[in-house]
């Protein structure tokens, strides 16, 4: 599953934060968080490398958000999805995936009127899904017909390890935009191929990247 430099695109983020701008400490007990990340696209692609795709413009969209409850003064625990989708002509992937988050805020007692600080914290979340990829007979000679089908299917399970430290800028006491360094280890597990159920071994890989999303805060500290 290829990742990605993320820019946000939740705006909707303000309609569950109205009302909840009050200056008190955002990530205080029982506070909630709300963050999340997406992103959009498409792109031209031509050349011998893109076929038989040729000139199809390729889309994707990928969506993670999460949410999560603090049991504790700047520690939270909740849950996140993620959904990614890709296609290019006949060609479609895509994935989802749910699991839960733990998130640590580390300057919690110093968090009271928070716009314009920035409050750092590290986080975690395991994300478990299904990855499933559709796309035309590949008719090069050097590749082995494996059915007689004019189509090939594969579909496979996925998980992946998260661990991300960073800050959230504040723009106000209850909204802010993150940004932080990630590390992931990834597994993946082939269990249908051209619609024949397969006993494959999984394969794993890792991932270090860079994330941007928005962050918010709402409800009542305790």
């Amino acid at each position: 599953m290829n990742k990605r430099v993320i820019v946000s695109l939740i705006c909707v983020l303000s309609l569950l934060l109205v009302g909840s701008a009050m200056a008190d400490n955002p990530v205080a007990k029982g506070k909630w968080m709300i963050a999340g990340s997406s992103n959009a696209g498409f792109a031209v692609a031509g050349g011998d490398l893109n076929k038989p795709e040729g000139s199809d413009t390729p889309s994707y969209f990928n969506f993670s958000p999460c949410l999560a409850y603090a049991i504790a003064p700047g520690i939270f625990i909740g849950a996140a999805v993620e959904f990614d989708y890709f296609k290019q002509g006949d060609q479609k992937d895509s994935f989802w995936g749910i699991g839960p988050k733990i998130a640590w805020f580390p300057t919690a007692k110093n968090a009271d009127e928070p716009k314009g600080k920035i409050l750092p914290f590290l986080s975690g979340m395991f994300i478990y899904g299904q990855d499933k990829s559709d796309s035309p007979k590949n008719d090069s000679e050097f590749l082995p017909k494996v059915s007689a089908v004019n189509e090939t299917e594969y579909k496979a399970t996925e998980w992946f390890a998260h661990f991300a430290g960073g800050g959230v800028w504040m723009l106000s006491n209850s909204v802010g935009l993150h940004g932080n360094a990630y590390f992931e280890l990834q597994n993946r597990k082939v269990k249908t191929f051209d619609f024949v159920d397969v006993e494959a071994d999984g394969e794993s890989g890792n991932e270090f990247g860079i994330e941007i999303g928005v962050t918010g805060f709402f409800g009542t500290a305790k």
